[in-house]
């Protein structure tokens, strides 16, 4: 797994978002948010936390940040957290598919453009990406496998998961029955299924009573979060959009008030999908990722009924594919229709790979079934070598394909594609830490990356280059 997932990042951080991403090595949006974060987080003061990020989210940057300043914390804990959720894809799809599966998957990845992106970008999505998918990882074990370990490390993670982002609430209501069906079909005595069955709820409840501490200094709700989203959306496509008033509805904060609230703010997201203009949804895959997404639709949709057969040949396997995907691919409909840029893409694309990694590991089951039904005169295609051969060579074919070391419709540079334009920021900050230009009163991390600097820290963009014009 760790294998795999070093070798995956390698391959969708360096080798592809080397050629795909422009204008700067890493990209972010709302960097000065971030910044002041770590920040906060390494003073210890959390009164000045920024009210839509999590503590949980910032840990890993902040922790970092007394050693290697700020750009370096976020771009480190980012290249950290891809390691992480490319580990986590390898467990999803081996839980289900085997360990081929698994390979085959983490070599799909870059061919996702939102995905390539994310491993660019400087802000706390990776960390909230990561523990996403690993929820939805042992989870998808839990029903699929059965093992104590499973359902064990479904309980840890949703702890973790609501913690993670204000929006991962959504998640934690779609794989919860997900997880409660795996322990109650885990290979146990009857008072371990109920432990394991118990255990994903129990942790949920815990992470209300206890979990404030990742939410400190007048948190958002999940009413104005999204609200304030959809206005971006709204204005960003030059719709004007009805949305509903938040304010109308009871305020839902993780850890705070009561749990009830949140019934509410599940009608309120309702009612803002409900008035979301046709003229967005008409025009989504005009979009810079919305285009990439689009063009992709039916090879999307063929792996999605592969991988769908290859689970069915084991109802708990096509059980798990379908309880744990599902959720993503609802989130990554909405982003589609409402911000269809490549970073509000990049979680609901999280089981894209999975897809087409079940799908091409189809072609090794047939493979497989071709060689145990082959004559005695082919020998040597009943060998047992044969088969492990033949799923390396497959794999080591779809990085050389991603990759564009083969020439193919699905190389990084292929024309349908297009370049991944990173944001203005952390440039700019940079720029002006550097006295490249004038200070600039909407580049306050400037300031801090100045500190950084007086401190002897780096702030250069440490793993990757510095500029891709």
């Amino acid at each position: 797994m760790l294998v795999a997932a070093v070798l995956g990042t390698w391959l969708v951080a360096v080798v592809v978002a080397g050629v795909r991403v422009r204008g700067f090595a890493v990209t972010t949006s709302d960097f000065q948010d971030y910044c002041f974060a770590v920040k906060s987080f390494a003073d210890g003061r959390f009164d000045l936390w920024p009210s839509q990020r999590t503590v949980l989210a910032g840990a890993l940057p902040g922790a970092l940040m007394p050693t290697m300043g700020a750009i370096g914390a976020l771009t480190t804990a980012s290249v950290i957290s891809a390691v992480g959720w490319v580990a986590a894809l390898f467990l999803w799809a081996r839980a289900i598919g085997g360990r081929r599966a698994g390979w085959l998957t983490v070599a799909w990845v870059p061919c996702f453009g939102s995905l390539v992106l994310l491993s660019r970008t400087v802000s706390f999505y990776p960390e909230v990406m990561l523990i996403q998918v690993a929820t939805a990882a042992a989870v998808s074990g839990a029903i699929a496998r059965g093992g104590a370990g499973w359902s064990l490390a479904a309980s840890v993670c949703f702890y973790l998961l609501p913690l993670a982002d204000l929006r991962s609430v959504t998640l934690v209501v779609a794989l919860l029955p997900g997880a409660v069906l795996g322990g109650a079909l885990a290979r146990l005595p009857w008072w371990g299924r109920v432990v394991a069955a118990c255990g994903p709820v129990l942790a949920v409840v815990l992470a209300w009573e206890t979990g404030a501490w990742s939410y400190p200094a007048n948190p958002a709700s999940l009413q104005s979060a999204v609200h304030r989203y959809a206005e971006d959306a709204g204005r960003l496509a030059g719709v004007s959009w009805p949305l509903p008033r938040w304010e109308d509805s009871p305020a839902f904060i993780w850890g705070h008030g009561s749990p009830l609230t949140l019934l509410d703010a599940l009608r309120f997201l309702g009612e803002v999908d409900g008035s979301r203009p046709v003229s967005m949804s008409e025009g989504w895959f005009r979009q810079p990722g919305g285009g990439e997404l689009y063009a992709m639709r039916m090879p999307i949709a063929v792996a999605t009924v592969v991988a769908v057969l290859v689970a069915a040949r084991k109802w708990r396997r096509a059980a798990a594919l379908v309880l744990t995907v599902t959720p993503f691919l609802v989130l990554l409909r909405s982003a589609a229709l409402t911000l269809p840029h490549p970073r509000q893409l990049a979680l609901g694309s999280a089981p894209l790979p999975l897809l087409f990694g079940l799908a091409t590991g189809a072609l090794l089951l047939g493979f497989d079934r071709l060689r145990r039904r082959a004559p005695e005169s082919m020998s040597w295609l009943r060998r047992e070598r044969v088969g492990p051969t033949a799923a390396v060579l497959v794999v080591v074919a779809v990085v050389a394909i991603v990759a564009g070391w083969l020439p193919s419709i699905y190389a990084p540079d292929a024309r349908w594609r297009g370049a991944l334009v990173a944001d203005d920021e952390p440039r700019e900050s940079l720029r002006v830490a550097r006295g490249e230009m004038a200070a600039d009163p909407r580049r306050l991390c400037a300031k801090v990356l100045i500190e950084d600097a007086e401190r002897g820290l780096s702030i250069e963009v440490p793993w990757f280059e510095g500029v891709r014009e």
